[in-house]
Parts: structure tokens; C-alpha cells; sequence
């Protein structure tokens, strides 16, 4: 059947549905809940954000981190997703969701029953799913950053910054759950911190005054190296014809992003020290495949941004 039903019926019809405040429970309780009350009313606001942005995307982020790295490992929608087509609107509705589940606290000694139990295991569950599309996300907006428009580059950094504080509260949040590794049966990754250091060099560049004459260079010769490593297609077709394969272009990537000015100024500055590219700050992350079915494994994450150590540089590339 349809996968989205459930969403889409209460994106549609049933708004009202998720609001408790509203329904029985809070007219025959008058503002005096037990915990578990005051526990499902507050699920059922995280319920009513996720169902708010389904309507607004069309996109069900948890099912989707889910599908793609449990069948094709490929990732989630948001690794590929372009600035065109929506990248900076849906990562900011993913923030959204995260925000609001967020808002689901526990302390250990609360979950004390099954009904707070199944509640805090569906939670993290989500969390799992929608911080990994989040890191994804911002993994490629950092890859883009320097193509992007003022605008776009502006709104970027405020989700960076963003991204780099919910994650204090994402470790937080796990913390809980893995020591509760033996009740929910769910395998929790070890989150680092997202590092604060790149948020200078993105501001930098932000604020530079010759931003756009640094854009369009940086533009020119991405075009430029493009359309060099190209292979000239004979007339009538080969089969044989040479194909660049993804190693291939993300090298160009990074030796496009290392011409970059923003690069040109820290090597001046930094002589003894190799400069990785933003695809080698970007992609150095450790991204969770799929944390909610790979329950024996141990996978450290990496948030988006993590600089490599320069000896380990080029072994994960």
C-alpha cells in the first residue's frame, strides 16, 4: 500500500487528532496530569511537527533515511538533493523536527514502565533517522557552499551554526540511550561534538567584500576544469568511450575547491600545513548507514564538518 497514508491522512483530515490539548484527556484531567499524560501530550506535539513539515515537503525523513540505507546504502534524500530543487528549505525542516522531538526529555530513573519504555524507544528511534539525513544534509550544503549565492550562503551558515548546537543536544539526548542499550534493544553510535572552528572560516568567506568576484572565479574554473577533463565524444558513438567515475570527479572536486580563494589565504597563512578541500572537510565524516537495523554494530559518528587528521587524508578518499 501507499508507504505515506498515515502521514498524509493526518496532514490532510486530521490535524485536530494530535492535539490534546484539545481532547478528552485534558478536559477530564483539568491541568492536573500524571507523568505518563504529560509524557504522551508532549509526544504528541512532536507527532504534530513531523506530521506539519510532511505537508510541507511531501517527504517523510525518517522512512526515507531508513529506505535508502537499509536497501541501497546510497544515503538519504538530502546527500543529493540540489540548492535548486530545495536542499537549504528541507534540511531547515528536518532541524525543525529534531527541535521538537527534542523537547521529549527523559532523566534515566523516568523511564520506569512500558508505556514511557516504547515511547522513549520510538523517539530515538526517529532521532537516529533524522539526525543522520540532518548530517547528510549538511554535508552537502558544505560541499555547494562556495557556489552558492549570498542569500543561499547566508541561510547555509545559519543552518551550520544550528546543526553544530542541536548536536550538543543530540549527545545529550543518546546519552540516556545508550545506557538503555538493554531495554529499547537499540544499538546507539558515539557522536562526537561538530566542530566550531569551520564556522569562522564559512563566516570569512561570507564576509569577505569581493565575495561575488571570488564566486564567479571559483565558478569559472570549476567550468573551466569541467570542460578539460571532458572526453571528446567521436561522431558515431563508442562503446567503449571513457567514462569519469565518482573517484574520478570528486579529485576534480577537491582540486577545484582547493584553488578556491578562501584556501589561497589560509596557505599563505598556514605554510607547513596541508589545507584539506571542503569535499575533505565534508566528506571526512563517519555517516551512520543505517543505525536503526545495524543493532550488533559499533559505528562512531562524526558530525558534517569534522576536520581529518592530514595523515589519514588521503586513506578515506
Amino acid at each position: 500500500g501507499d508507504k505515506d497514508v498515515a502521514l498524509r491522512y493526518l496532514a490532510n483530515q486530521g490535524h485536530s487528532m494530535l492535539n490534546l490539548s484539545l481532547s478528552n484527556i485534558a478536559s477530564n484531567n483539568s491541568g492536573n496530569y500524571n507523568a505518563d499524560v504529560r509524557l504522551i501530550m508532549k509526544y504528541s506535539k512532536y507527532l504534530h511537527t513531523r506530521v506539519k513539515q510532511f505537508d510541507a515537503t511531501g517527504i517523510d525523513y525518517v522512512r526515507d533515511e531508513r529506505s535508502n540505507n537499509s536497501t541501497t546504502q546510497e544515503g538519504g534524500r538530502l546527500r543529493s538533493l540540489s540548492t535548486e530543487k530545495g536542499l537549504l528549505r528541507e534540511t531547515e525542516s528536518v532541524q525543525k523536527q529534531i527541535d521538537s522531538l527534542l523537547k521529549n526529555s527523559f532523566m534515566e530513573n523516568d523511564i520506569n514502565n512500558d508505556i514511557v519504555l516504547t515511547a522513549f524507544r520510538l523517539l530515538v528511534n526517529d532521532l537516529l533517522a533524522l539526525f543522520q539525513e540532518l548530517n547528510e544534509g549538511v554535508i552537502n550544503i558544505l560541499e555547494h557552499y562556495f557556489e552558492m549565492s549570498k542569500y543561499d550562503a547566508e541561510r547555509s551558515l545559519k543552518v551550520y551554526k544550528k546543526f553544530v548546537d542541536q548536536t550538543k543536544y543530540v549527545i545529550d539526548y543518546l546519552r540516556v540511550a545508550k545506557h538503555l542499550e538493554y531495554a529499547t534493544k537499540l544499538h546507539v553510535p558515539t557522536i562526537k561534538h561538530a566542530p566550531t572552528a569551520l564556522t569562522s572560516s564559512l563566516e570569512e568567506y561570507l564576509d569577505d567584500p569581493n565575495f561575488e568576484a571570488n564566486r564567479r572565479q571559483y565558478l569559472a574554473e570549476k567550468g573551466n576544469k569541467q570542460n578539460a577533463d571532458s572526453p571528446k565524444k567521436p561522431i558515431f558513438g563508442n562503446r567503449d568511450e571513457t567514462k569519469t567515475t565518482p573517484q574520478q570527479t570528486q579529485q576534480q572536486q577537491q582540486q577545484q575547491q582547493q584553488q578556491h580563494p578562501i584556501y589561497q589565504t589560509n596557505a599563505k597563512a598556514n605554510s607547513n600545513t596541508s589545507i584539506p578541500s571542503a569535499t575533505q572537510v565534508s566528506r571526512s565524516s563517519v555517516v551512520m548507514l543505517n543505525p536503526v537495523t545495524e543493532i550488533t554494530k559499533s559505528r562512531k559518528f562524526k558530525p558534517a564538518g569534522s576536520l581529518p587528521n592530514t595523515n589519514q587524508l588521503h586513506a578515506q578518499f
